[in-house]
């Protein structure tokens, strides 16, 4: 007897519906977990960047440090920065930029919601001149992580 080596049509017919059900079931929350994941970025971005900007101040106590957030640029972006005339804002004419201009993923935006003039200015001791709070999130979907900055220590903290 002569047998047939491979597979039928319908094998491949199930195999391929099969392949389909998994990926439609897996892609959404594929997309969820690349939409958490963008967000624990934006977090360690923002947070080295202010990381930068905290220990630059304390290299030299005469000289206050900030970090300017553009949350109006697509991406969002900040800008390290040396506040050379203390006035506790980002003057693009009158301030040194320290560290250029770091961007976070398309994707991802900055909402302010306690922080004077978009700027967090870190002091020769390591302290704010005024506590900062602000989320990041997602633009399409619904996850966001808190970012505080405590006042006096400038130690950061993500909820």
């Amino acid at each position: 007897m002569n047998k047939q080596k491979g597979i039928t049509a319908i094998e491949l017919i199930t195999a391929i519906a099969i392949a389909g059900i998994l990926t439609a079931v897996g892609w959404p929350v594929f997309n969820h977990m690349v939409a958490r994941r963008q967000v624990v970025n934006g977090v360690n971005v923002v947070k080295s960047t202010l990381d930068v900007a905290n220990s630059r101040a304390i290299a030299n106590p005469r000289v206050h440090c900030g970090v300017y957030f553009d949350v109006d640029a697509k991406p969002p972006r900040m800008t390290v920065f040396f506040d050379d005339i203390y006035n506790n804002k980002y003057d693009p004419g009158y301030d040194r930029v320290y560290l250029n201009p770091v961007s976070l993923d398309n994707n991802v935006s900055i909402s302010i919601v306690d922080m004077p003039d978009d700027v967090a200015i870190y002091r020769g001791d390591g302290s704010l001149k005024y506590g900062v709070k602000f989320k990041i999130k997602h633009n399409a979907y619904a996850n966001e992580k808190t970012i505080e900055i405590a006042k006096s220590t400038g130690s950061i903290s993500v909820e």
